[in-house]
């Protein structure tokens, strides 16, 4: 059983759960490898259920990846929906008593509380929908790797990671930015400066399958690895 926590401690739990990151430097113009055919779904061998340490778990279905984490708190809802709403830009979903559910605006982060009058703990499962196959956000394989590719519309381009599952060991990867600028447009030959958010700044690419693996073999950078656990 779980240790209860303060709720406030949640919070802190909102910035774990990076499968996919925040703030990318990279950015692809179109949906990698580029020669490689996308997939209706995920493939069964990458389904299932993954964990990274005692608390994050990793969900895989044919339609979406899910990155999630459950516990106990001893304070009631108000005070539980104070602390997260303080945190970020939350909506508020069938809120009693008893408990509540809440979305993160535009993201797909929920978290669902429930609080026992009794026993006066509580309960919650915060989870975050990191991947869900769409028009847009695609997934592609290529010799037994997986590249997920999520759809980023106030760019107007794809973020990537790729995915490497070796026995019950899956790893997550990403393409970090060089020191140096100059080493990246070398090596695409092109890249665009891009303005993310605020003063982050990117850069957007368009690499062939065979400066992909380079740029995955030079500044791949391991984002989070999980082992499965059915």
């Amino acid at each position: 059983m779980k240790k209860p926590i303060c709720f406030l401690a949640l919070t802190c739990v909102l910035f774990s759960l990076m499968l996919f990151g925040c703030n990318e430097s990279i950015r692809f113009e179109q949906p990698q490898p580029s020669d490689v055919s996308e997939l209706s779904k995920i493939p069964k061998s990458l389904r299932g259920t993954y964990q990274e340490d005692d608390s994050i778990f990793l969900r895989i279905d044919k339609k979406s990846i899910t990155e999630y984490t459950s516990g106990a708190f001893e304070e009631g809802p108000e005070q539980a929906a104070k602390d997260i709403s303080e945190e970020e830009d939350w909506v508020f979903k069938d809120s009693t008593s008893d408990g509540f559910t809440a979305y993160l605006k535009d993201e797909g982060m929920r978290v669902k509380v429930k609080y026992d009058k009794k026993t006066g703990e509580g309960s919650f499962e915060l989870s975050d929908l990191k991947f869900s196959i769409g028009p847009k956000n695609v997934i592609k394989s290529n010799y037994g790797v997986y590249y997920v590719n999520i759809y980023r519309k106030q760019d107007t381009a794809w973020i990537l990671r790729k995915l490497v599952l070796k026995g019950k060991k899956l790893t997550t990867y990403k393409v970090s930015k060089p020191s140096d600028i100059i080493e990246l447009e070398a090596i695409t030959g092109v890249s665009r400066h891009i303005q993310v958010s605020g003063d982050y700044e990117g850069w957007m690419i368009d690499p062939t399958p065979e400066v992909l693996d380079q740029l995955f073999e030079k500044y791949g950078k391991k984002v989070k690895e999980y082992t499965r656990i059915k």
